[in-house]
């Protein structure tokens, strides 16, 4: 048993389970700089051991009642077929490329993680600054609902399954910004979707990528302690602050792997 896997395993699903942010976002640059794991079988890797963390994260969120099925349903329009074109670009890549396509991933994750915390920074100034015009209300008036999380999952899916960042951070962010629901709920909402997204886009990858399923083994014993505290975490605190710092550190992790 490698105990750094199953630290880094408790700490990415103590995070996951409180924020709904952390899976790829903390785990690649742990998985390719710490583990050293190749960029693309840490794709397959990650998305394997978010499958499994999202399914014991999903049923304690089921017990606290803090999932929206239906907004769920809506994400999954969009985000099954974004994950079928994600894992189609990242194979193309890949036969094209050889093993060139690990420098270019590993690029391609670092850009992605620095640019989802200016992202953020720059939902969130919108929101504050302009809610009228760019607030879930104002959506709501010229866009149905289920259009706007059709769209988010799109996006997500893709960049789930082409990279395994997206699920937890990109689509919390777009959802926290343009849907009006409590935190909490779009949380269990959110991590209840990728559960679903994962385990596609993992299906796709064991047929099309590398994965190591004895890495993600290692995680997944790491994350059953993780998920625990972390559910019992996201009812009892507001998460902001912990959000704020995790994509900190995923710029810091993005710079790293440039």
């Amino acid at each position: 048993m490698d105990l750094p896997a199953v630290l880094i395993g408790c700490l990415v699903g103590c995070i996951v389970a409180a924020t709904g942010i952390g899976g790829g976002v903390l785990l690649m640059p742990l998985l390719i700089i710490v583990l050293r794991v190749s960029p693309i079988a840490a794709v397959g890797t990650a998305l394997l051991f978010m499958s499994g963390t999202k399914l014991w994260a999903v049923a304690l969120h089921w017990r606290q009642h803090t999932v929206d099925f239906r907004l769920a349903g809506q994400l999954s329009l969009g985000s099954i077929p974004g994950a079928f074109a994600g894992a189609a670009a990242l194979s193309a890549l890949h036969a094209r490329m050889g093993d060139g396509v690990n420098s270019f991933l590993r690029t391609a994750i670092g850009i992605l993680l620095i640019a989802i915390p200016l992202l953020s920074i720059v939902l969130d100034a919108f929101k504050r600054g302009q809610p009228s015009a760019f607030g879930a209300s104002a959506l709501s008036q010229t866009r149905p609902e289920w259009k706007r999380a059709a769209c988010i999952g799109l996006a997500g899916g893709f960049l789930v399954s082409a990279t395994s960042v997206g699920s937890g951070s990109l689509i919390i962010l777009l959802l926290l910004i343009w849907c009006r629901r409590p935190p909490v709920v779009l949380v269990g909402t959110d991590i209840f979707h990728a559960m679903i997204l994962t385990a596609v886009a993992t299906l796709i990858h064991l047929r099309m990528n590398p994965v190591n399923f004895a890495m993600a083994g290692q995680l997944l014993v790491g994350s059953l302690v993780g998920v625990a505290v972390g559910t019992r975490l996201s009812a009892d605190m507001a998460p902001a602050w912990l959000r704020r710092t995790l994509l900190i550190l995923a710029a810091t992790g993005g710079l790293a792997m440039l």
